[in-house]
């Protein structure tokens, strides 16, 4: 990673990687699926963005409390 690339982002900018709304980031935060820093605000890392893409691909987040393997 070069110093010129985004290393954390809010919820909002989340949501837009992800193609979800903020509730759903913050959903995903509250319930441990991602991992956030709480700095004046949620920041999520880069690197979680692409960890929760990697591990949860293929799984359907319908119901929060028990995504399932599409």
């Amino acid at each position: 990673m070069n110093n010129n690339e985004k290393k954390l982002y809010n919820v909002n900018e989340t949501g837009k990687v992800l193609g979800v709304g903020r509730n759903r980031v913050y959903s995903l935060i509250k319930n441990g699926y991602l991992k956030a820093l709480d700095i004046g605000g949620f920041k999520v890392p880069s690197s979680e963005i692409d960890r929760f893409i990697s591990e949860y691909e293929g799984y359907s987040f319908k119901n929060m409390d028990n995504p399932t393997r599409m």
